[in-house]
């Protein structure tokens, strides 16, 4: 699905800290009936002046932009989330230059929108995305 970050919350379980991303959808890919909103649940963050993060961990910021390939995930405390799929794999970030729109991950980039789509093998009519 396509978004953008509108907000982070870091909670604390279990002495791990975990950020909470509010996520507000603008477009979904693949699939029906998408909220107008999501929470993604990345591991780490800063709570109370402690710092937690992983090595191989990603985190969002408030305005990034992007597509992310979302898994559902339900926490040890009982409260749904989404996962983002093969962490920072999983999230291509939106890049606009006021002439081309280029997407970017840690793995892979793509030029334009178009061959994103191509490549995950998504319908592309031609439209502003």
């Amino acid at each position: 699905m396509q978004g953008e970050v509108v907000s982070v919350t870091c909670i604390k379980h279990n002495e791990e800290i975990y950020t909470e991303n509010v996520l507000r959808v603008e477009q979904v890919l693949s699939g029906n009936n998408a909220p107008k909103e999501v929470t993604i649940l990345t591991r780490g963050g800063e709570m109370d002046g402690i710092s937690q993060f992983q090595s191989h961990g990603f985190s969002l910021r408030i305005g990034d932009k992007g597509f992310f390939f979302l898994k559902e995930y339900s926490s040890d405390w009982g409260v749904n989330y989404h996962q983002v799929y093969a962490g920072q794999q999983g999230f291509y970030k939106k890049r606009h230059d006021g002439f081309m729109t280029s997407l970017n991950s840690s793995m892979n980039s793509y030029p334009s929108f178009n061959s994103f789509c191509k490549n995950f093998g998504f319908a592309y009519n031609g439209n502003r995305v």
